[in-house]
């Protein structure tokens, strides 16, 4: 500070109050002159003691309950706290005092060796390095701050703790929602007319975790990531492992569901969707939710995993491609519809296709005589009684004529499928229901197609 005098700045007027750490006290300003000018006014230096001093403490944990404390002088805010360890088996416990060690309750600290930001009150070790690590927390108005091993069955850890003034990023939990939550009771907002909405980047690259770091199904590849906005994502997985990874998306953050992906490698040739993979590559995720992650579904190892997830507003070219070839028709071997061919007899040809119900998809009918024929339908799960029972369909196949159709959607019997013929010189008969003239021999073919 400079341009101190004697009036009205006195020493004795006026007092700027610190810290002093060893007496846990107020400090009173130091200054020390260093010069006069011709006006007769000082120039000197301030000094405020116990300000700005860090605090440190150190030392290993081995028995259950033991800590490592730091007794905190007024001023600190920061705590940052390293953990050394290769072999503990056990519980280390972040907590807080603020009634001079009387209580401790536990806090909150984020670990800085982590990405994304892991933010947790305990970190456990499992026989190796996993409590491993850096972290930081808020302290300010604490008065003793310690590590606490608890629980713990076999190991070690050296922690080192120092205390600072410095107030650094801690990530706050907890704290309360800014702005309205809902639209009861507040006024609608309407934007300026020259307002231009902000729009998301039409690519956006989401790195996973470092290589190696899912250890097992409650661990993600890629964390949970807001998509709102993006229609797509392309997952590029590399390294070594051995892993069931699935895509899972959700709209509240929490029940996350799986959902099917796309092989970009195999999927022109290929036309299977696929619900989760064991393989590297490049996969693409069309966009359900709001919310998606990449989480193994069964883990056995993982030594170099690396997962890097694209989301894109609008869809590349290739993934367009992609997505349209992935729902064409493919032919198959199994499946389809079931055939019945019949020449027909000098007879109604009353015939059961099927005696359960089923589905009629297409039909072949010809005629090589010189009068109508009809072919007649029946929901019946036995054959026919033509002249008794009542068609729900007839198809009049007209002179050296065919009548045909065909759908991929089925007509409906509910009970079975029947059929029987009808024709002869007089057409105007054999239309009829319930009529029952026999064709004659070899003139009518009947092709159906059922399920």
């Amino acid at each position: 500070m400079s341009g101190i005098g004697a009036n009205p700045f006195d020493d004795n007027n006026h007092e700027i109050l610190g810290w002093d750490a060893t007496n846990h006290a107020p400090a009173v300003p130091q200054i020390t002159t260093t010069s006069v000018d011709a006006a007769g006014v000082r120039y000197g230096s301030l000094s405020i003691a116990g300000v700005g001093v860090d605090t440190s403490a150190s030392g290993t944990v081995t028995n259950d309950n033991d800590t490592v404390s730091v007794v905190l002088p007024g001023g600190q805010a920061t705590g940052l706290i390293q953990i050394v360890t290769s072999n503990l088996n056990g519980t280390l416990l972040f907590e807080v005092s603020p009634d001079s060690g009387a209580t401790y309750y536990s806090i909150q600290a984020s670990q800085l060796t982590s990405s994304p930001t892991v933010i947790a009150s305990s970190v456990v070790g499992t026989g190796g390095s996993q409590a491993a690590g850096v972290w930081r927390c808020n302290i300010s108005g604490f008065t003793n701050f310690r590590v606490r091993l608890h629980p713990t069955t076999s190991g070690s850890a050296t922690i080192a703790v120092r205390v600072s003034q410095g107030v650094h990023n801690v990530t706050v939990t907890n704290s309360s929602a800014l702005g309205q939550a809902t639209m009861t009771n507040s006024a609608p907002v309407v934007p300026a007319s020259d307002y231009v909405a902000p729009v998301k980047s039409s690519r956006l690259e989401i790195a996973g975790q470092v290589a190696g770091n899912v250890t097992g199904t409650s661990t993600d590849l890629i964390p949970s990531t807001d998509v709102t906005g993006y229609t797509v994502a392309v997952l590029q997985l590399t390294g070594t492992w051995n892993m069931t990874l699935q895509a899972q998306q959700c709209n509240d953050n929490a029940t996350f569901l799986q959902t099917q992906f796309i092989s970009a490698q195999t999927q022109i040739t290929n036309a299977a969707i696929i619900s989760s993979t064991t393989t590297n590559g490049l996969y693409v995720i069309p966009i359900s939710g709001r919310y998606l992650r990449i989480r193994p579904s069964v883990w056995s190892s993982n030594a170099s995993c690396v997962g890097t997830l694209e989301l894109y507003t609008t869809p590349p070219p290739f993934v367009l491609a992609l997505m349209a070839s992935s729902v064409n028709l493919a032919p198959q071997t199994t499946g389809g519809t079931t055939s019945f061919h019949l020449i027909g007899a000098a007879t109604t040809n009353a015939t059961n296709v099927k005696n359960s119900a089923g589905q009629v998809y297409g039909y072949e009918l010809s005629n090589n005589s010189a009068n109508w024929a009809y072919v007649k339908f029946y929901n019946k799960a036995t054959a026919p009684t033509p002249g008794t029972d009542t068609p729900i369909r007839t198809v009049g196949v007209p002179p050296a004529g065919r009548a045909s159709y065909h759908s991929t959607v089925g007509v409906p019997f509910a009970t079975g499928i029947g059929i029987s013929t009808s024709g002869g010189a007089t057409s105007t008969t054999s239309i009829q229901d319930l009529d029952s003239t026999a064709v004659a021999v070899n003139t009518i073919t009947i092709d159906i197609e059922y399920k």
